[in-house]
């Protein structure tokens, strides 16, 4: 008879998610993995595979999960403005009550590819690792840049934007703008303070 895994796959990817996001990539080490994710070695090997693979998934099902919520929101609020206010200020406020102050997981990640590159060159596996992982932020940077700029679109379309502005470069500006408050929210705890800046760029559409 096959085994029965004694484990929720999906359980165990969600706390590698918060494992890798606390500690990073390089920092998290197997022994920190199987102790944090509740299951033996032969186990996580047998069903993720090593490290990498493990990650990959982990990391992929956090891109998947981030842009579904952030487009959900998006589609809920008709009134462009509302909408954008209603994210930016929700990230601000994870991002202020985040305990552990991890900022955003994919700049975090995007920042450790430089070690990545150096140190992980030895091998084809390596390789193609930090290369997929590199491909994976730059798809999700588009992703994020193109739900934006199809929201802003139809700000335009409904009247609520004026005609000229460019939503091309806003969209980019919010994508830079909500990645980087997470980073800056490490020390700047004021959410006033935080939200301020956030109505500095929804003028923009003034």
């Amino acid at each position: 008879m096959p085994r029965i895994k004694a484990f929720d796959e999906q359980a165990v990817l969600d706390k590698a998610v918060n494992l890798f996001w606390e500690k990073g990539f390089h920092a998290t080490s197997m022994a920190d993995l199987v102790e944090h994710l509740g299951i033996n070695r032969a186990s996580l090997y047998t069903t993720f595979g090593n490290k990498q693979k493990l990650f990959h998934r982990a990391f992929h099902q956090y891109l998947s999960t981030n842009i579904e919520a952030t487009q959900q929101l998006l589609t809920t609020e008709e009134d462009v403005r509302i909408g954008l206010r209603k994210l930016l200020r929700l990230a601000i406020s994870q991002s202020v009550n985040d305990a552990k102050c991890r900022g955003c997981f994919v700049t975090n990640i995007a920042a450790e590819l430089p070690a990545m590159e150096a140190s992980m060159q030895t091998t084809k596996e390596d390789k193609t690792f930090v290369q997929d992982l590199k491909s994976s932020i730059q798809s999700n940077k588009s992703t994020f840049e193109q739900a934006f700029y199809n929201y802003l679109k139809k700000g335009v379309e409904s009247g609520q934007i004026e005609k000229g502005k460019n939503i091309d470069a806003i969209a980019a500006l919010i994508y830079i703008y909500y990645n980087g408050l997470k980073v800056v929210a490490k020390v700047e705890q004021n959410e006033d303070a935080l939200a301020a800046t956030s109505e500095a760029l929804i003028s923009l559409l003034d």
